[in-house]
């Protein structure tokens, strides 16, 4: 029972159209680690928090911007107490008065996190454009292949009505005349 395919299954034939477009698939790839980046964000990986709720204000990121407050929430990086880290920690709800002096020092970003889960839906439209990337080269490189074995027969079969010897035949003839040339002298 064989485990792995045969050896020329693994044939990789550098082509003009993977000299073209093989750095673009290159770059789709590193952007879609970028979009894991930012699909996989959560504010309180980053020292931050958002305001829930309804309302103005409702959604924004906000920044906490005491080290020893931090220092205490994280250890080496990563976040140990994410009751730490809430808007209701830092924040009254009721009141809207900051906790404490760390909460002044907190300031709101133009930016909003809903958490929605549709933010997974981002990194398909790059994946399926490496998809179908991958079998158009492929697609084209078979199909190139057929069209050079067709061309390639219709020349010998042409060469072959008309009489003459086809290409590699010719080549051999003449190289072989040019050696019993050479031998004569």
């Amino acid at each position: 029972r064989r485990w792995f395919p045969p050896a020329d299954f693994f044939i990789f034939q550098m082509s003009g159209t993977w000299l073209t477009y093989g750095p673009l698939l290159i770059v789709i790839g590193i952007d879609l680690f970028c979009t894991k980046t930012q699909v996989m964000y959560e504010p309180g990986d980053y020292g931050q928090y958002v305001r829930g709720g309804s309302g103005d204000g409702a959604w924004y990121v906000w920044t906490i911007r005491d080290e020893a407050y931090l220092a205490e929430a994280y250890s080496q990086g990563y976040l140990v107490k994410p009751d730490w880290i809430t808007f209701d920690a830092r924040w009254n709800s009721s009141t809207g008065d900051p906790i404490g002096q760390g909460g002044l020092q907190d300031f709101e970003l133009k930016s909003q996190h809903t958490g929605s889960m549709l933010r997974y839906l981002c990194p398909i439209p790059g994946l399926a454009t490496m998809i179908v990337f991958l079998f158009l080269v492929a697609y084209g490189n078979r199909r190139r292949v057929e069209v050079i074995r067709t061309r390639g027969k219709s020349l010998q079969d042409e060469a072959e009505e008309e009489g003459r010897p086809n290409e590699q035949e010719a080549a051999v003839e003449a190289g072989q005349r040019v050696a019993d040339g050479q031998q004569r002298q």
